[in-house]
């Protein structure tokens, strides 16, 4: 099996990013219901788990250099950049600034995993 280096680390900041936003969604779903302005509604920590969920899916798919990983990691980073998107037109200031890192983050690693041009690694047995 072979990868690119770029699809490598894309399927490393893909588990990284849907690991640690999985876990941070855990807290808003043991609380159930939205107990305050600034809190997402419940819907909404669903969906974001679950997206994160299916993300460390797609990143199994990408290490494994699977045309199915590739396809899906590109509609999880897509809909993580729409979700993404409603703290940065809503939010204050400081979650303005972590959403805009995290938007440039996702689109970053979509043009790694789009990338085909580099060298081919051989993965160790």
């Amino acid at each position: 099996m072979t990868r690119t280096k770029s699809t490598t680390i894309a399927a490393v900041l893909l588990l990284v990013l849907s690991l640690l936003n999985a876990v941070t969604e855990i807290p808003n779903l043991a609380s159930g219901t939205a107990t305050g302005p600034d809190q997402a509604p419940f819907a909404a920590a669903v969906f974001s788990f679950t997206l994160n969920v299916v993300g460390v899916f797609a990143a199994y798919g990408l290490w494994q250099n699977m045309r199915w990983g590739k396809i899906l990691a590109l509609v999880v980073l897509a809909l993580n950049i729409f979700y993404t998107l409603l703290p940065v037109i809503f939010a204050p200031v400081p979650m303005k600034i972590i959403g805009l890192v995290a938007i440039a983050l996702y689109v970053f690693i979509i043009s790694l995993v789009l990338r085909s041009t580099d060298k081919p690694i051989e993965a160790s047995a």
